[in-house]
């Protein structure tokens, strides 16, 4: 971890999350405490552009919209976060059993990974929303779970196939371990920087895939950055240029899924070795001198200055 965090780009990335996870996890405890709430309405500042009393604004209803970010920030991460759970461990079960055990096994895993791919996500998600009303926010991490997982159990699976067939294992196996702990202790551990990758791209699919359900109606009655931004479509606030009720979730959500980005990239940077090789060769060429060696012009000697000293007079 230390050193993914000497990566630049993973630095910017972890600075951006971890101010999110404050808001997210300390600011409605600190809203809270001040007697703000989420649902608190000012029927006298209606539609009300920023201001001393109403940091970010009101919505046409009276809601002011930092409680609105600040308590729906918490039900976004959380969400993201299940999500993330849900299709690391589904992913790691079903890629792990199929390319370790072979077989029947690994063919019954690749078909059903397979037809899941095939499938189109986003509309089987809408689909699984409109049949479960007002659904839980665990409910919508396990529907976006369900349609995330096939991609990674296939790079999982892939992984697994080539760290079975390595001397280690199989001398492992010849002394009689268990699956189980050849799996545990000797193939689990090379999975991680695919299981970071796997986790990071889920939290920013999942915060998405919800704000995307949000702006369909199916967001369920939870306060989220999503139905926030559903609702001022709904209540004219882009026709009506009322910035203030739109842009401040919407800039949440691109920023949020900009650091995981950018997290993810300096994984890659980290347990890539092209990549690694590719970041050597840019430091050298910053260090060395065009030629190979000192670019400056050598300064005339004595001599050769008394030379045209005498030649000019």
């Amino acid at each position: 971890m230390r050193t993914v965090l000497q990566n630049t780009k993973a630095r910017i990335g972890v600075v951006i999350l971890v101010l999110f996870a404050i808001m997210s996890f300390i600011g409605p405890t600190v809203l809270s405490a001040l007697g703000r709430t989420a649902d608190q309405v000012d029927y006298s500042a209606l539609g009300a552009p920023p201001s001393m009393e109403h940091e970010l604004g009101t919505t046409q209803t009276g809601g002011d919209v930092l409680n609105q970010l600040v308590f729906g920030a918490r039900t976004s991460f959380v969400t993201g976060l299940l999500v993330a759970l849900f299709v690391v461990v589904l992913s790691t079960i079903v890629g792990l059993a199929g390319g370790y055990a072979g077989g029947r096994v690994d063919s019954a895993v690749s078909s059903l990974t397979n037809i899941a791919l095939t499938i189109s996500g986003f509309p089987l998600l809408v689909v699984i929303a409109t049949y479960i009303p007002n659904v839980s926010v665990l409910g919508t991490a396990v529907a976006i779970g369900v349609v995330s997982w096939p991609g990674p159990a296939r790079a999982i699976r892939a992984q697994t196939l080539s760290l079975r067939s390595r001397e280690y294992v199989i001398a492992m196996k010849m002394v009689g371990e268990k699956p189980f702990r050849i799996m545990r202790s000797e193939i689990l551990p090379h999975l991680v920087p695919i299981l970071s990758s796997t986790a990071i791209g889920a939290v920013g699919a999942g915060i998405v895939s919800q704000a995307g359900l949000a702006l369909l109606g199916l967001g369920g009655g939870q306060v989220t950055w999503g139905t926030m931004i559903a609702e001022g479509q709904q209540g004219g606030a882009f026709t009506q240029n009322q910035w203030w009720w739109f842009l401040p979730p919407g800039l949440a959500i691109v920023l949020i899924v900009m650091s995981l980005v950018l997290i993810n990239f300096g994984i890659d940077e980290y347990t890539n070795p092209r990549l690694q090789g590719a970041r050597r060769t840019r430091r050298r060429r910053r260090v060395t001198p065009v030629g190979g060696g000192s670019s400056a012009t050598p300064s005339p000697s004595h001599s050769d200055r008394s030379g045209n000293d005498a030649q000019r007079a």
